[in-house]
C-alpha cells in the first residue's frame, strides 16, 4: 500500500488529540476487480430462484441447504445461493446476544429467523460446509455510527466469512451475509431492507475499510493498516461498495476545522453506474438538518466538492450518493 501524507496547518487548536484529524492520509487502494467465475447476471438468476423457493419453514438446516443449492454444481454459485437465502430470510436483531452453545443457536436461528452478525456468520459457515465448501468464520469489528470513529471497542462486534475456491491466496473471498440481511431496530420496531450484492466476493480494498479482524492474518489484499488507522477511518456505507470506491480524501473520520474554512472532499471510484446526485445530512435524530444537495465535479471518476460550516458545532456529517449512504464523518467546527 502506497501512502502520501499531506499536512494542513491547524489554527487555534489547543488539544493535540483533536488536531490529529487535520492530517489527511490518502490511501491508494487496489483498483476493484470483477467477481471471478460468474457474472452478476448469473447471480441475479440465482437470487430469483431463491426468492421463488421462499422461506422453507418446515425444513432443518441440512434440508434447506440441499434444497437451495441442488441446481448448482459450481461452488461459487452454491455459496451465492446460501448468501441469498440467508439474507432474504433471516433478520438481524440487536436484541440477540452472542451464542453460548453454537449448535443450539443455529437451530434457534432457523426456528425464529432472527439472530446477530456473529451467529449469522456461523450459519453461513455451516451451510457451506454441508456443500463441501471450505468456509471460515472471521470475528472482528465494524462501525455503524459516527460516535464510533476513533473508539476501539472492548469486545468484538461483528463477524463475516472467507471461503476458499482454490489453492492460491487470490482464491480466498470475503463474504458478509449479515450486512445484506434485513435489520430490525427493536427500539422503534422498524425493519430496514438491506439486501445487496456488495458484500459477496467483495474486493478487499473496500472491504478492509469497513471490517477489521481480531486475527490480522485474515486481512486479505494489500491494504494492511493497523487497528488504530482502521478505527479512525470514516464510516463506510453500502454505496461505497457499489461504486467501487478506491481512494478517499480525507480518510480520517474525525475532522477538526475552523468556522468558514472550506473542507475539501475528494474520492475516486470505478463504476458503470452514473452518479446523479450528491447530498449531505448534518446531525442525527431529532437534531438532523434537512438533506442538502451539493454541487460537485466528476472528472474521469474523480469526485470533488467543498463544504463550509458557518458556525461552531460537533455533529455527524453523512454523504449520500444517489440517495444512498456513502460515507459518514464526525465533524468538529470551532471558532
Amino acid at each position: 500500500m502506497q501512502m502520501l501524507f499531506y499536512y494542513h496547518t491547524a489554527t487555534n487548536i489547543k488539544n493535540m488529540k483533536l488536531a490529529i484529524p487535520c492530517l489527511l492520509l490518502m490511501i491508494f487502494m487496489g483498483r476493484p476487480q470483477a467477481v471471478k467465475c460468474q457474472s452478476m447476471e448469473t447471480f441475479q438468476s440465482i437470487d430469483n430462484y431463491i426468492q421463488k423457493l421462499g422461506s422453507l419453514d418446515s425444513m432443518n438446516i441440512a434440508n434447506i441447504t440441499e434444497q437451495i443449492t441442488a441446481p448448482f454444481s459450481d461452488k461459487t454459485n452454491k455459496s451465492r445461493a446460501i448468501y441469498s437465502w440467508i439474507s432474504k430470510n433471516i433478520i438481524i436483531s440487536n436484541k440477540k446476544a452472542k451464542a453460548v452453545n453454537p449448535s443450539d443457536e443455529l437451530i434457534k436461528i432457523i426456528q425464529t429467523r432472527k439472530s446477530n452478525a456473529l451467529n449469522i456468520a456461523a450459519l453461513f459457515q455451516e451451510m457451506c460446509s454441508l456443500c463441501g465448501i471450505r468456509c471460515l468464520k472471521i470475528e472482528g469489528y465494524t462501525r455503524i455510527h459516527a460516535k464510533e470513529i476513533g473508539e476501539i471497542p472492548e469486545n468484538i462486534n461483528h463477524a463475516w466469512n472467507v471461503i476458499q475456491l482454490g489453492n492460491s491466496p487470490d482464491d480466498w473471498h470475503y463474504i458478509d451475509v449479515a450486512k445484506a440481511c434485513d435489520y430490525l431496530d427493536e427500539k422503534t420496531n422498524t425493519l430496514t431492507r438491506n439486501f445487496s450484492s456488495s458484500y459477496f466476493f467483495t474486493n478487499p480494498a473496500i472491504f478492509n475499510l469497513d471490517h477489521y479482524p481480531e486475527n490480522k492474518m485474515w486481512i486479505l489484499g494489500e491494504n494492511r493498516f493497523n487497528n488504530k488507522t482502521f478505527f479512525n477511518l470514516p464510516i463506510i456505507g453500502c454505496k461505497a461498495y457499489e461504486i467501487n470506491l478506491f481512494r478517499i480524501t480525507p480518510d480520517r473520520g474525525f475532522i477538526l476545522f475552523p468556522v468558514n474554512q472550506p473542507i475539501v472532499f475528494e474520492f475516486e471510484y470505478q463504476s458503470e453506474t452514473p452518479i446523479s446526485t450528491i447530498e449531505v445530512t448534518i446531525g442525527e435524530g431529532n437534531k438532523k438538518q434537512p438533506t442538502e444537495r451539493i454541487n460537485y465535479t466528476d472528472q474521469n471518476g474523480k469526485i470533488r466538492f467543498t463544504y463550509t460550516f458557518k458556525k461552531s458545532l460537533t455533529v455527524p456529517f453523512k454523504i449520500l450518493i444517489n440517495g444512498q449512504h456513502f460515507l459518514t464523518y464526525q465533524i468538529e467546527i470551532s471558532d
